[in-house]
């Protein structure tokens, strides 16, 4: 557990969208409110595409809970809120069982201090009910951070700079290290808990990784093409 100053949104009712995105940039800007938008326009965008192209009807909006304000935010709503802020997911990893280690390699490199980075957003099953038939997903967010715990160890980071887990579930922050650390991490939410990886950039720079058969473009759960991928 980490003693470090930093912004730390707790969770509350299925809103783990909005707590991930507050805790990635450090202030609350996020809103169910503006989730609640997002996945609005969100399903008039495909439900005037299914028109247009003859598909049935949609009656309920697959982009958050059917209940309004509670949450359950789908993956797309946050990559819509993350282009307000003119960010975008420059890497998509998932655990592929031809090559269980291909999510690790792919992330081994990314360093704490590496300009352009924002941080990781990881959706991973948070509970399996009824054999696996009915599973619900979670949001948290992972960023780099400067700190009195990062200075502690001389092989964490350049400059104080480790990565760290802000996760709305936990009582505080918690730190990760190196992108070495970074990588066993991540490979083991992919592998264990179906986790998918996103890196998040601020555009000012790629991210220099290989993704390999485990990872690939930015996806999320319209129109039954893709997994869903939501979080509470």
């Amino acid at each position: 557990m980490s003693s470090v100053d930093m912004f730390h949104e707790k969770q509350y009712l299925m809103h783990c969208a909005v707590h991930t995105l507050n805790n990635l940039f450090q202030e609350s800007w996020a809103t169910a409110s503006l989730m609640e938008d997002i996945a609005k326009e969100l399903f008039n965008r495909e439900a005037t595409m299914r028109k247009e192209s003859g598909m049935g009807r949609m009656w309920v909006n697959p982009y958050k809970s059917v209940v309004p304000q509670v949450g359950y935010y789908d993956i797309n709503c946050l990559l819509e809120a993350l282009n307000l802020k003119k960010c975008h997911v420059s890497l998509h990893a998932v655990f592929n069982p031809k090559e269980p280690n291909a999510v690790a390699k792919s992330l081994e490199h990314l360093d704490p201090s590496l300009g352009g980075v924002r941080g990781i957003v990881v959706n991973r099953v948070s509970k399996s009910l009824l054999g696996g038939l009915y599973t619900t997903h979670h949001f948290y967010a992972i960023i780099p951070y400067k700190g009195e715990w990062a200075c502690a160890d001389n092989s964490i980071g350049g400059e104080g700079m480790a990565w760290y887990v802000v996760d709305s579930k936990a009582d505080a922050p918690e730190i990760i290290g190196s992108a070495a650390e970074l990588a066993l991490h991540l490979g083991m939410e992919a592998r264990e808990h179906q986790g998918h990886v996103f890196v998040i950039s601020d555009g000012k720079c790629e991210v220099m990784t290989g993704a390999g058969n485990g990872a690939g473009g930015a996806g999320g759960g319209d129109s039954g093409k893709q997994e869903k991928t939501a979080g509470g």
